[in-house]
């Protein structure tokens, strides 16, 4: 994660709450093993900041 973050993203927030979303129990039966990283920072105010990762160039 910390490569595909944006050049300001640090700024945003001095800490980070990641959460690990794995897939249903339908999902995985169906053989699907696709595990979901879902980062939000954490501000002062609690409102969102947006995006602060991209895709690699």
């Amino acid at each position: 994660m910390a490569a595909s973050m944006a050049p300001n993203g640090r700024d945003v927030a001095d800490e980070w709450n990641v959460d690990i979303c794995p897939p249903t129990a339908p999902e995985w039966d169906k053989r699907l093993r696709v595990f979901r990283c879902v980062a939000a920072a954490v501000s002062e105010d609690g409102q969102k900041t947006g995006s602060q990762f991209a895709l690699p160039e």
